[in-house]
């Protein structure tokens, strides 16, 4: 007999967690205006924030900014072989040789 108490009362604390769990859940339209606001300005930040500018090595043959010139084909600097470097302008591209 004790036993049955036991999982009835077990049973009906398990319906009223879930009742109470699915009333207090709150889905994402249901935030508040003002939780929308701030993620809205979290947001926006990446759009104010001022850029960053990358300056190429324009002055030499190699560094930022340059890539392989594969056209060339590999040359001799001493004994290394190396692909000479061309101009790309894109500030991910980076090239550099042993001359």
């Amino acid at each position: 007999m004790k036993i049955k108490n036991l999982l009835i009362t077990a049973g009906i604390g398990l319906a009223v967690g879930i009742f109470v769990g699915a009333k207090t859940y709150k889905t994402p339209s249901s935030y508040s205006s003002q939780v929308l606001e701030n993620l809205e300005a979290l947001a926006d930040i990446e759009i104010t924030l001022p850029e960053i500018v990358i300056e190429c090595d324009f002055n030499r043959q190699g560094g930022k900014c340059y890539t392989q010139d594969w056209q060339q084909g590999w040359k001799m600097c001493g004994e290394a072989m190396f692909i000479p470097c061309k101009i790309s302008g894109l500030p991910e591209d980076y090239c550099s040789h042993p001359c």
